[in-house]
């Protein structure tokens, strides 16, 4: 199969199975309506689900908070069919109108709930999560910063962080993509504390300077750094001028990748084929477009040695 057939067969299973989803949360919000769960003995609908249809617990609550919107507003199932709107943003709607009508005990209007499922048309989980926090701001109220023990070694932070914060945090992220790839937020940080005591920590930097010293005295001519194949300034030139993000296009779309994790600098001629370290040769290329690329130039055996002897370097 070409690439072109591939793509095509998934967008044709894709349709349908936005099409079997609207169709299961129709007949779920039906059943609920009929109380079939408890014509079958089960104490709840979340439990007939799971013991009958074998759903785990996260499916079924998605399915039932779909289904329950659904049963009030129906022309959302064409959004569902259409992909306008995905069973996470209902799911996180629902739970979030759920919880304003326990804290206040009033229930919410159809059209609020209309306009409000109206507006996460289209919208990523993170995008849902901030419009949910600016229509019902009560629901989302920031907690209190809280540290405590939850083990003998191990502690949970509540904290919450604004926008400008949140970004900086995601960058660093990014840039510690290379080193530590998946990394958790506590891991990012940590890095980030670790790195700052390394710097600010009148005890780190007096240690780095005793231990300096004692390498001079032993090794007086050992090299004091060593080079990269490519100078760090160069590098910086490059990422700079690609805004730190992946250069590759689609060449059939002309898309740009534009991934900020694992970001490399490729010699759009490759060294081993004679390209030089100019900038003029030298592009922002993510590690996985930078390896389909070296299998591209090079080949797979080739690349496969290359990437397995020099990972994250180009």
């Amino acid at each position: 199969m070409t690439n072109e057939q591939i793509e095509a067969e998934l967008r044709t299973a894709t349709t349908d199975e936005r099409r079997m989803t609207k169709k299961i949360v129709g007949l779920i919000a039906e059943s609920m309506g009929r109380r079939i769960w408890s014509e079958r003995g089960y104490p709840t609908p979340h439990q007939w689900l799971v013991q009958e249809f074998k759903y785990s617990d996260s499916a079924a609550a998605r399915q039932l908070d779909a289904a329950r919107l659904l049963a009030i507003l129906p022309e959302i199932a064409e959004k569902i069919e259409a992909g306008a709107l995905t069973l996470s943003a209902l799911s996180s709607a629902q739970s979030a109108i759920h919880r304003e009508e326990k804290r206040t005990k009033v229930d919410l209007k159809d059209d609020f709930k209309r306009e409000l499922v109206g507006k996460l048309e289209g919208l990523s989980s993170s995008g849902v999560g901030r419009l949910l926090a600016v229509e019902l701001p009560e629901v989302f109220r920031k907690p209190p910063e809280s540290l405590k023990p939850v083990g003998k070694d191990d502690w949970t932070m509540i904290v919450t962080f604004d926008a400008e914060q949140m970004a900086a945090l995601r960058r660093s992220r990014e840039l510690l993509s290379h080193s530590r790839p998946g990394a958790t937020w506590a891991e990012v940080i940590v890095h980030l504390a670790l790195a700052h005591a390394k710097t600010a920590d009148p005890v780190q930097r007096n240690q780095r300077r005793e231990d300096r010293a004692a390498n001079a005295t032993r090794c007086p001519s050992a090299a004091v750094a060593t080079s990269r194949a490519v100078p760090r300034s160069v590098r910086d030139q490059v990422l700079t001028e690609a805004g730190g993000a992946c250069e590759f296009l689609d060449p059939r779309t002309g898309a740009r990748c534009a991934g900020r994790a694992c970001v490399e600098v490729d010699h759009v001629l490759a060294k081993a084929l004679g390209g030089t370290d100019e900038v003029g040769n030298l592009r922002c290329l993510c590690a996985q477009h930078n390896r389909l690329k070296a299998v591209h130039d090079l080949g797979p055996r080739w690349a496969s040695s290359w990437n397995h002897e020099r990972p994250g370097r180009r």
